[in-house]
């Protein structure tokens, strides 16, 4: 009988032993799991940046290209893949006119045109939508213009 009691308690001290050791070792691997998604993370991050700055680079380069007077602004949309850029064409008539483009910067694309001349009330003459899936369509207000634009530059 004493032997069978000594017999289990070693077994049992085994059993712990060896569950103590499974359980460092999958600490240690969940460890291992943390440090590799930071220097993933970190490495997507320098990546990000860097497809910004080309990005910055390609919508200067078109800005300049199209002759434009005003501004323009350039953003990396990482979930699509794409370089884009809003153009504000600088309007010096008189009544003012305001007039904006979304451009996808490499492939030189028109996504998006905006015109409105005269009182902020009016209508727009030109408001066109044209994501690259969809028909072209039509808007009605700065609004629905500048909320098409924030799908692609957020």
């Amino acid at each position: 009988m004493k032997f069978i009691i000594a017999a289990l308690l070693v077994f049992v001290v085994g059993l712990a032993w060896l569950l103590n050791a499974e359980m460092t070792t999958s600490r240690e691997r969940q460890d291992q799991i943390e440090q590799l998604k930071l220097r993933l993370a970190d490495k997507s991050r320098r990546e990000n940046l860097e497809l910004q700055e080309k990005c910055a680079l390609q919508a200067e380069r078109m800005f300049r290209r199209l002759g434009y007077e005003g501004s323009y602004e350039s953003h990396y949309n990482a979930e699509r893949n794409k370089c884009f850029m809003t153009v504000d064409v600088a309007g010096t008539l008189r009544p003012l006119r305001i007039t904006k483009f979304l451009y996808d910067a490499y492939e030189q694309r028109e996504y998006a045109a905006f015109q409105l001349t005269g009182n902020l009330r009016n209508p727009p003459e030109v408001c066109q939508l044209k994501s690259p899936k969809e028909k072209q369509i039509s808007c009605n207000s700065p609004q629905e213009y500048e909320a098409f634009v924030r799908r692609y530059m957020e």
